[in-house]
């Protein structure tokens, strides 16, 4: 019995000695993190001294060789090392490169997988191609890569190299890697957005100086059409100061005799047919870096259609009533079947990011943390209409037509009715049905699913 009890008293020390190990192990994995979180590094938008202190926290933390952070080239023919920190010299270096002709099974399992954990890397069929040029020279036995993300594509991967026997890798730790390749996406960010606040800074410089110094009258508007700056040289045209024209209106000084008035309605509503005005399109890379730099007003909601910015009505409470109801009738009928998305972006290319009333998508993972949904993970897009029945049925229609949105519904409101729009083709949707308030209809995607039209439509409108 006396032998038992020892057994079972070193069984249980050794046991609890495992799992402080572990414990410990995971606090300094979740102190690194911290660390990373509160750094200022990644607010000054250096990008090579964010990844030095990314490199040698994750190294010394996961007590690897080295960790190096690679990132595809331009033409996505390769990968290159920017940053790879070596714990014994405690130095940087970078230069290095691999090329996805001679090593497709890796890039091929850099796309596929959340993270490539091999434990023996020279025998790892997602990692052996790299045994003889580079494991097997530089004594690396086991690799931990953590692919990086931006925007929901791919750009490169941690890569945490260990030298000496063979290392098993713990779920914990394929868990920290992902998380330091997210930080390397957050300092990848913080570069792109200061180029752009520099850049903001230094085009605003010189508008100001255009603005001030130029001959001809120039006055800004706000959205209300409401003057808020004009230079000197509009100030003398009209004989007003600036402080007297701030907040009037243009057509209080434009004359009527000479059709001025008219041609700056047509100017202000964008159907000036005489002239052609040549509009500057944004892509959604550079829509996000705006709304990062601040030049959307926090209560200002705004989407991206075909390049152009687009400004949102002010939505009444049938709209309101309308989307939650929608969004609790298909809560309720497709349950986990899909992800019920309301007001947040899709992604339709690279100039178009609206923000539907309602998207019903493919269930991800992530939940979209890491990317907006695409056309291909989108069932169904919905947009409910109280003002902006053209701009839904006509602009809207054609943009998801055009990005192969196979279900667009518009709830219209104020008539009670449900436009739907199916068979996309670049030119426009095929078909559309009109269904009046007492009709039923089913998504594409789930014929099982019978909607009534009353049921999506706000209460008084709709009884």
């Amino acid at each position: 019995m006396q032998v038992v009890s020892v057994r079972d008293i070193t069984e249980r020390n050794q046991s609890q000695k495992a799992l402080q190990i572990k414990e410990n192990r995971r606090r300094k994995q979740s102190q690194t993190l911290v660390q990373l979180a509160r750094s200022k590094t990644f607010q000054q938008g250096d990008l090579n001294a964010a990844l030095r202190e990314i490199t040698e926290v994750a190294a010394r933390t996961l007590l690897v060789k080295r960790v190096g952070v690679w990132l595809y080239n331009q033409e996505r023919s390769k990968i290159e090392c920017i940053d790879l920190y070596d714990v014994s010299t405690k130095e940087h270096s970078f230069g290095n490169s691999f090329s996805e002709k001679n090593y497709p099974a890796y890039f091929q399992a850099l796309e596929e997988e959340r993270t490539i954990a091999a434990d023996d890397a020279r025998n790892d069929t997602r990692t052996q191609e790299l045994s003889e040029s580079y494991l097997s020279v530089l004594g690396i036995t086991s690799l931990l890569d953590a692919p990086i993300w931006l925007e929901g594509r791919l750009i490169g991967v941690v890569c945490y190299e260990h030298i000496g026997e063979v290392r098993q890798w713990t779920l914990e730790e394929e868990t920290f890697a992902g998380s330091i390749a997210d930080f390397v996406t957050l300092a990848i960010e913080a570069k792109e957005r200061n180029v752009v606040q520099e850049a903001l800074r230094r085009s605003e410089a010189q508008f100001r100086a255009i603005f001030e110094r130029s001959s001809i009258g120039i006055g800004l508007i706000d959205m209300k059409a409401q003057i808020v700056d004009t230079n000197l040289a509009l100030c003398e045209i009209l004989g007003y100061s600036r402080e007297e024209l701030y907040g009037k209106r243009f057509t209080d000084y434009i004359s009527t005799e000479k059709g001025d008035l008219k041609l700056y309605k047509q100017l202000m509503s964008g159907i000036n047919t005489e002239t052609t005005l040549q509009l500057r399109l944004w892509t959604v890379k550079e829509y996000h870096r705006m709304a990062e730099a601040g030049i959307f007003g926090a209560d200002e909601r705004v989407e991206l259609l075909e390049g152009k910015i687009i400004w949102m009505i002010a939505k009444g409470t049938a709209h309101r009533s309308a989307v939650g109801r929608t969004d609790r009738l298909l809560q309720n009928s497709l349950r986990n079947r899909a992800l019920i998305c309301v007001q947040d972006p899709v992604k339709l290319n690279e100039w178009s990011e609206p923000e539907p009333d309602i998207a019903v998508v493919k269930v991800h993972p992530l939940d979209y943390a890491d990317h907006h949904p695409t056309p291909r993970e989108v069932y169904l897009i919905i947009e409910v209409a109280d003002s902006s029945l053209k701009l839904d049925c006509e602009i809207k229609a054609k943009a998801y037509s055009q990005a192969g949105i196979t279900d667009y519904w518009v709830l219209d409101v104020v008539s009670s009715q449900l436009h739907v729009f199916r068979e996309p083709t670049q030119d426009g949707y095929q078909s559309e049905v009109i269904v009046e308030k007492d009709g039923i209809i089913s998504p594409l995607e789930f014929p099982d699913l019978s909607i009534a039209i009353l049921e999506m439509l706000p209460p008084l409108r709709g009884s």
